[in-house]
């Protein structure tokens, strides 16, 4: 955790300057035979810090001090001209005491420097960015060009030589080790057994071992990304190959084309061909063979011997009139049919007596009588033998 009573930095790390951020004001300036050029410039403005004060007067001596070949006199009156108002005022109040004679160049640079602390609000600035530098907060971020670090880097370097403070300006060779020291753990500790101390390589080769390092990382970033989406798709993978074919060890065991688990055979699956809500559901078998499936006393079965149902049971007028459809539900009208009558010689015989009137059967309240005259004709014709297969 760090200390409340320390001084933050003048210029941070992450805040670079955008030259779109500025307003851009135009400075005509009088030349010597009486013309006059016009710059345009980006002008100061408080909020910029004091990178942004660098940036505007770098701007303000490379784009009109120097190609205008500015007089002494002529830095004091076209500065304040780059300058917001509250910036104005504060540089007036640090110059207005200042006599037209000292007024030249080098006084000019002189009180930028202390423009530039009063903005700073330290002391020694200097010393503080570069404490700054060597904290973790100026370590490479991990997304972040190797090339594009170490500029930014040396970038504060620079200005950190520009600020006033004890420390003594920073060398090309610090910064090279400062550099080098903002990287990683792992990627200096491989540097340092690979290719020695790092105080006798120079900053090229110094980049182009983290370049490489930088590189290798992506590499395995992209594979690490690639196993973790193949190991969150395999549930949805696994689920679809469940869905498809039936592993062999639940295939059904009657038909060997569905999982036992949806087989309508199966009584505790949900398409259990007894279960009323399965697509499957018969509602019993329908009438068959002339004997309108299986059931119990009045309703067609193979209840075998039994005088009602079952083969040689129920009349098939009976069936007809109280079930209807079924495979056998038009078996009665076969002249030759024998089915549910027994397979006996008489069994023509017999079927000529199940024939009924169509019309009578229509009728409801007929529908005992023609099932005891059916019962009836069935005894006469077979007494003593029973139902016949």
């Amino acid at each position: 955790m760090s200390d409340l009573n320390e001084v933050l930095p003048c210029i941070l790390y992450d805040e670079k300057v955008k030259h779109g951020d500025y307003d851009m004001v135009k400075v005509e300036v009088e030349m010597d035979d009486g013309t006059f050029r016009k710059r345009t410039l980006p002008r100061f403005a408080g909020d910029k810090g004091v990178e942004g004060l660098f940036y505007v007067y770098d701007e303000f001596i490379s784009q009109a001090a120097n190609r205008l070949n500015f007089a002494d006199e002529d830095y004091w009156t076209y500065w304040p001209d780059v300058l917001d108002p509250v910036a104005r005022r504060k540089w007036t109040q640090l110059t207005d005491n200042i006599a037209n004679q000292l007024r030249n160049q080098a006084r000019f640079v002189e009180e930028f420097n202390r423009f530039v602390t009063h903005y700073s609000n330290s002391a020694s600035p200097r010393d503080n960015l570069i404490r700054y530098l060597l904290s973790d907060e100026c370590k490479k971020p991990r997304k972040v060009n190797p090339d594009d670090h170490a500029t930014r880097i040396e970038t504060l370097c620079l200005y950190a030589n520009r600020l006033q403070g004890l420390e003594a300006a920073l060398t090309d060779e610090r910064i090279t080790m400062i550099i080098f020291n903002s990287f990683p753990e792992p990627w200096k500790r491989d540097f340092k057994i690979g290719r020695g101390r790092p105080e006798n390589a120079t900053r090229n080769e110094i980049m182009e071992y983290m370049n490489l390092r930088k590189s290798y990382a992506d590499a395995d970033e992209v594979k690490h990304k690639k196993r973790k989406n193949e190991k969150n798709e395999a549930p949805t993978s696994n689920k679809k190959k469940q869905t498809g074919k039936p592993s062999e060890k639940n295939i059904c065991r009657h038909h060997g084309t569905h999982p036992w688990s949806e087989c309508s055979l199966n009584p505790q699956s949900k398409n259990y061909h007894m279960n009323p809500r399965s697509p499957f559901f018969r509602g019993g078998r329908g009438a068959g063979r002339g004997d309108g499936g299986r059931g119990g006393r009045f309703i067609a079965g193979r209840s075998r011997g039994n005088e009602l149902t079952g083969r040689g049971g129920m009349p098939h007028q009976h069936q007809h009139m109280y079930q209807g459809g079924g495979r056998g539900g038009n078996y009665y009208n076969d002249r030759g049919s024998d089915h549910g009558q027994g397979r006996g010689p008489n069994a023509n015989n017999n079927h000529n007596h199940y024939h009924f009137n169509h019309q009578e059967q229509a009728n409801f309240g007929g529908a005992d009588r023609n099932y005891e005259n059916a019962r009836d004709n069935h005894y006469n014709t077979n007494q003593g033998r029973g139902p016949h297969w």
